[in-house]
């Protein structure tokens, strides 16, 4: 077979009628995909649709172009694509079959002087038909590649090099000119078009001269059927604005070009031409790009050839930062993947995983949110899959991890900056779970015992808890009940890897291990009898991770403080039968601890289904989730590879979820999502190791969500309080009145700063606050009644104003 088209522009096989395809970059990284449905009644386009077959080395680069093709393989035919990303050409494929999902990015050889956009097509070369790409390169000219699709393993072979001059853009065609087919080139260089072919027989290139002047950009080039031998079609931007059209008559010597005429208004920069099914014999249709906007034109294939009227393709989504909140891209990069991330009390990040092309190797930074700076951290341990929760004193205790630190316990010293080994652990815990407790305590519980990580028999699952005390150290191990849950599947005995614990404040412990919840009382080491199952029957910890909250503690609520949980999302079957295909959930589940018999139940469920998503306890009492796939799982072998891009915002008094904007950069296995004090939330991670194509990339950059009540009016200005409480005691904040007067200050709250990995935030917490005074420059508050409610130790202290913006929180220590 012979394609006739490369561009980002195809009419595919799919549908009765063969729909149009169009690919192009998006912002953030990866393509964006539109699709014309002609069956349907007034051919709509749809999308833009994203999915990424992106960059394999390093994701700071962008998409600069691609060409797209259906070619032979599967059925009714894959989409192929190679993209110019940074100095490399790289090639995927796609088809609907499997939902649009993209597969085996591959780099091209050599490709390291890459200087345009690649022209793509499948020529009838070989009995399977070849792969040919050609494209600019920065010496001058133009490169040659190809795939012997009849070689085992589908090997590309190049750079050939051919022409020269300094080339700005390319097209290229197999015609039916010699035998099989020569290859056919038109090459921007400078504002003319100059035409190359390869001849079949000798596979040199040759020259034939300027076909047009007083162009710019991207062309567009087929051979059509028109004519007895089928002429060659030309749409390309003009220097004069509008778009040219020429044709060569190649029924004639000497094969003359007619043209230009010209269709259209504007500044065009990229041009992309089909021959369509339309019509007698066929219109031509052109995808032009117009600054931000992508434009079809048709003709009609019969007299007078008149261009129609442009229609514009769907553009992305524009959000009202005042309902939708807004992202955006961080300027800085981060050395470090953010796997595990936690906010220190001055305002301050820490991050840390390993290093991505020598996983052995680990990895932390200390990274200031409000001005991008950033400092290496000296790291000789793993604690990649730790767990971690922060102290009564701002430190950050991590217990197990990786490797040789699989039996470590470390504190991190924000002061020092530094990490700090505090001895070892009884057995190994990879995965484990940490969370605070009153009196200056640590629960640990799970994770696996061997350095194989996942659950097997030579690394079977530490199932016991421990209590990290800061007067006294680490104790010893404690059995858990066994079978953790007379839920879980026959023969699982254990606990499950990095459960869900709070610190609730009756007194007990909450743990929540796949679909079960169980108390644990610590003044008398027993476990309770009661075993609370969620509805949804599949696992929603890790590897399904689902994510879950202890959502805010009130002192209005009836009891004061009352205790309720939140889970959502997760995989769609258990860890043992999951697939990468297998459909995530979007069922959401609360236990209200309040009720005279607990139990969970459905409440309002996500608009998206999704694994490994994160939860953000908001200043104003909401919950924000946001990372994750729609299928899939964490688990090696059945990674999710759907990105969820939408932000989704639940409001626990409406039960109502209201859908954000969306990410710029897809966030999968081990990314993170994190409170700021500044109102913001810091989304970050996706190391490429753990991950399946095409998304085997290490993710640096940051992405910073502002939610909507950043956009609604003036936030209160706290100018000072006290660094220090105690319980129960009335704190005075002096505010700024001209910001935002104290009458209307209606709200006030302690957020605990989040410490998270793995869909697990192990230290948030949000405790509402009474004002019980005010005057014109101050505010004051009553602090929660114990350590029950609130674990010692560093909260954020945010206002809020009647229109529910939050100041900027000030860092104050409870104890």
């Amino acid at each position: 077979m012979a394609d006739t088209n490369s561009g980002f522009f195809i009419q595919s096989n799919y549908g009765f009628k063969g729909n149009f395809e169009v690919v192009v970059p998006r912002k953030g990284g990866g393509l964006q995909h539109y699709y014309r449905d002609n069956d349907e009644a007034g051919f709509p386009w749809y999308g833009p649709y994203w999915y990424g077959p992106n960059l394999m080395f390093g994701s700071t680069k962008t998409v600069n172009g691609a060409s797209l093709i259906q070619s032979n393989y599967g059925d009714p035919g894959n989409l192929e694509i190679v993209s110019w990303e940074g100095n490399n050409l790289q090639h995927c494929y796609g088809n609907d079959i499997q939902q649009w999902k993209w597969y085996f990015t591959t780099v091209l050889p050599d490709g390291g002087n890459i200087s345009g956009v690649p022209a793509l097509i499948q020529s009838n070369y070989g009995e399977q038909g070849n792969f040919e790409v050609v494209v600019p390169v920065t010496g001058g000219g133009l490169a040659h590649w190809y795939r012997d699709n009849d070689e085992i393993g589908h090997p590309w072979y190049g750079p050939y090099l051919f022409g020269s001059g300094h080339v700005e853009a390319v097209a290229l065609i197999q015609s039916n000119f010699g035998n099989p087919g020569n290859l056919e080139v038109i090459a921007t260089i400078g504002n003319q078009l100059v035409h190359y072919y390869r001849d079949s027989g000798t596979l040199e290139w040759y020259n034939t001269g300027t076909v047009a002047s007083g162009i710019t950009g991207q062309p567009g080039f087929i051979q059509s059927n028109y004519g007895t031998k089928g002429n060659f079609e030309l749409v390309v931007p003009m220097e004069s604005g509008g778009l040219g059209y020429w044709y060569r008559d190649n029924d004639s010597l000497p094969y003359n070009w007619y043209g230009p005429t010209i269709f259209g208004e504007g500044d065009f920069s990229e041009a992309s031409l089909i021959q369509s099914n339309y019509g007698t014999i066929g219109q031509l249709e052109v995808i032009a790009k117009k600054g931000e906007e992508y434009i079809h034109y048709s003709r009609q294939d019969q007299s007078p050839w008149e261009w129609s009227e442009p229609t514009i393709l769907p553009e992305p989504p524009v959000y009202d930062p005042q309902i939708a909140g807004e992202t955006n891209i961080a300027s800085y990069v981060s050395p470090v993947v953010g796997a595990h991330s936690a906010i220190l009390s001055d305002n301050r990040n820490l991050m840390f995983s390993f290093l991505e092309f020598a996983p052995w190797v680990p990895l932390s930074v200390v990274y200031h949110y409000d001005s991008g700076s950033m400092e290496m951290i000296e790291t000789s341990h793993h604690l990649f899959y730790s767990g971690h929760t922060f102290l009564s004193d701002g430190k950050l205790l991590t217990a197990g991890g990786n490797g040789k630190d699989l039996k470590s316990l470390y504190i991190f010293n924000p002061d020092e900056q530094r990490w700090i080994y505090k001895g070892p652990l009884q057995n190994g815990r990879w995965s484990p779970t940490c969370a605070g407790m009153p009196e200056k305590k640590v629960f640990i519980i799970s994770g696996t015992k061997g350095e194989g990580g996942d659950i097997s028999p030579d690394s079977p699952v530490n199932n016991t808890l421990q209590i990290y005390d800061e007067a006294t150290g680490l104790g010893t191990e404690k059995a858990l009940p066994s079978p953790f849950s007379s839920y879980f599947p026959q023969g699982f005995n254990t606990i499950d890897l990095y459960p869900f614990v709070y610190s609730l404040p009756n007194g007990e412990v909450l743990v929540h291990s796949r679909n079960t919840t169980r108390f644990y009382d610590p003044s008398t080491n027993t476990w309770s009898n009661v075993e609370l199952r969620t509805q949804y029957p599949f696992s929603r910890s890790y590897p399904n991770q689902g994510t879950s909250v202890l959502l805010p503690l009130l002192p209005d609520s009836t009891p004061p403080y009352r205790a309720r949980i939140l889970v959502a999302g997760g995989g769609g079957a258990d860890p043992e039968n999951i697939t990468q295909d297998t459909p995530a959930t979007n069922t959401v589940e609360v236990l209200d601890l309040g009720e005279m018999a607990p139990q969970w139940r459905y409440t309002s469920p996500m608009e998206y289904p999704r694994v490994m998503p994160d939860s953000v306890l908001l200043p104003d009492g909401t919950v924000l989730v946001v990372n994750g796939s729609a299928s899939g799982s964490a688990k090696e072998g059945s990674v999710g590879i759907e990105p969820v891009m939408n932000i989704e915002i639940y409001d626990p008094e409406t039960k109502i979820w209201t859908t954000m904007c969306t990410m710029n950069v897809p966030r999968l296995n081990n990314s993170t999502a994190i409170l700021l004090s500044d109102g913001r939330v810091m989304i970050a991670g996706k190391d490429g190791v753990y991950n399946q194509t095409p998304y085997q990339y290490p993710e640096y950059r940051v992405e910073m969500f502002s939610p909507p009540y950043l956009f609604r009016g003036s936030r209160p200005v706290i100018i000072q309080n006290d660094e220090e409480t105690g319980y129960g005691d009335l704190l005075t904040v002096e505010i700024d009145n001209t910001a935002v007067a104290a009458q209307d200050i209606t709200s006030a709250a302690l957020i605990r700063p989040g410490s998270v990995t793995h869909s697990v935030n192990m230290s948030q917490r949000f405790i509402g606050l009474d004002i019980t005074d005010r005057t014109s420059t101050s505010i004051t508050v009553e602090t929660p009644p114990n350590a029950n409610v609130a674990p010692e130790g560093d909260y954020m202290l945010f206002l809020l104003s009647n229109e529910g913006v939050p100041s900027i929180a000030n860092f104050i220590h409870l104890e």
